[in-house]
């Protein structure tokens, strides 16, 4: 049977919202009514790598993280998207308790990412959230390591990689999240607020989608080759050109890029 935990959501909701530092307010007496939820009350005691946790649970972890998220939530645009991305970092863990096991000497959660998006879809969904909230805070939750994972793999992480993670989520507001992420840890990088898979992928991401939204030239090789023009360095640097000339609007024919190779070709000469 569901219990209705919509108050208890909606009151988190509105803290992670008003405070600037939730923390204080989820360590306090507002801590009773959110660990009447199993799912919340479970990252209590949960163990962490202490090498990459030194800061203690799940829940300690939690607390440093919707910190920090406040402090970057002034980047997102409106409520709603804040309001998303809270949760979202609030959330972002809450599958560890189901996913944590030791191995090999270590505390790891395999798969906690995918684990803790359906808690979050079902507790946000119960509690009548907002749809968009829903489905963008359980985005986050399943892609909140992608940023370092990509980073980590950067050398052979194809352009497909990234534009699939682009058509599934805001990559800016991703990146925030990943920060607050990584932010919410006491390890000395942390503390050095050292993130350098955040401007890789945001960069990688904007090149990509430069490349990606670049018109393509109307002028083409095979009309060239009718002037005589043969593939190699004069070919490809009258298309460079001739794709300014179309942006700036000279060309948006084919006859027009017809035409303006044949004025380009007499003025440096190559015909008379």
């Amino acid at each position: 049977m569901n219990i209705d935990y919509t108050n208890t959501l909606h009151d988190l909701n509105i803290l992670l919202m008003e405070e600037k530092k939730p923390s204080i307010e989820l360590s306090s007496s507002f801590q009773q009514n959110i660990f009447d939820i199993p799912e919340i009350a479970a990252m209590v005691d949960c163990p962490q790598d202490p090498v990459w946790h030194p800061e203690g649970d799940v829940w300690q972890h939690t607390l440093l993280v919707v910190d920090r998220a406040a402090e970057l939530k002034h980047h997102l645009s409106s409520d709603i998207h804040k309001s998303a991305f809270m949760l979202g970092a609030f959330f972002h863990d809450i599958g560890k308790p189901l996913t944590t096991i030791y191995k090999d000497s270590r505390w790891r959660s395999p798969a906690h990412d995918i684990k803790g998006s359906k808690i979050c879809r079902n507790l946000l969904t119960l509690a009548n959230f907002d749809s968009y909230i829903i489905e963008q805070a359980s985005a986050f939750v399943v892609e909140h390591l992608k940023p370092i994972n990509l980073y980590k793999y950067r050398d052979s992480i194809s352009d497909t990689a990234i534009r699939r993670l682009a058509r599934r989520i805001d990559i800016e507001q991703l990146i925030y999240l990943a920060m607050a992420d990584h932010f919410g840890r006491t390890t000395d990088d942390a503390l050095a607020k050292e993130f350098p898979a955040g401007p890789w992928l945001i960069n990688k991401h904007k090149t990509i989608a430069k490349y990606d939204n670049k018109p393509k030239p109307i002028l083409k090789g095979r009309f060239l080759t009718k002037f005589g023009v043969k593939p190699g360095t004069l070919m490809g640097n009258l298309i460079s050109d001739s794709l300014i000339a179309q942006i700036d609007g000279n060309i948006k024919t084919a006859e027009d890029a017809k035409t303006w190779a044949y004025n380009r070709l007499i003025e440096i000469g190559f015909l008379k």
